[in-house]
């Protein structure tokens, strides 16, 4: 999606991921490598702070596609000024755990996946309501055919 608007896909998985390979690394690349070699959620201002990091690059100055936060009502409030629209792209849970099992990551195990899901409900769910009530939430279906999806997504960003 990101390269058909020519914008980075930032991922925060992907560079938590990275930073939990690194062998060395600033203050907060090591606080976010401690919580992840525990098994924990990445502290809200840890993963602000590396969002804002990736986010200062020059690539993202005409845009870019962020994925995996916010991930609560914390978050959200603190990047109101950078987020402009959110896709909300619906899967029930049995359709996600089904595509991430099959995306075949060492972290992606069915039980894993349902920990996970858990932990969405309890606490991102309620980011959906935060931008609904500004008016930024664009849903999709999520369980249509791929090409499908992108086609939507990029006709409501046009709009």
């Amino acid at each position: 999606m990101a390269s058909n608007l020519a914008v980075p896909h930032i991922s925060t998985g992907d560079i938590f991921r990275r930073i939990k390979e690194e062998s060395a690394g600033s203050e907060l690349s090591r606080r976010v490598k401690d919580r992840l070699e525990k098994g924990l959620l990445v502290e809200d201002v840890d993963a602000l702070g590396v969002v804002d990091e990736r986010l200062s690059k020059d690539d993202c100055k005409g845009g870019f596609v962020l994925d995996g936060a916010p991930r609560d009502i914390f978050q959200a409030e603190s990047m109101k000024a950078v987020i402009h629209k959110v896709f909300y792209v619906m899967v029930s849970d049995p359709v996600c755990v089904k595509r991430l099992v099959l995306r075949g990551r060492e972290d992606d195990t069915e039980e894993l996946i349902n920990v996970r899901l858990a932990e969405y409900h309890k606490q991102t769910e309620s980011v959906l309501g935060f931008y609904r009530s500004q008016n930024k939430l664009i849903e999709v279906n999520g369980e249509a055919k791929i090409g499908e999806i992108a086609e939507e997504i990029l006709e409501k960003v046009k709009n």
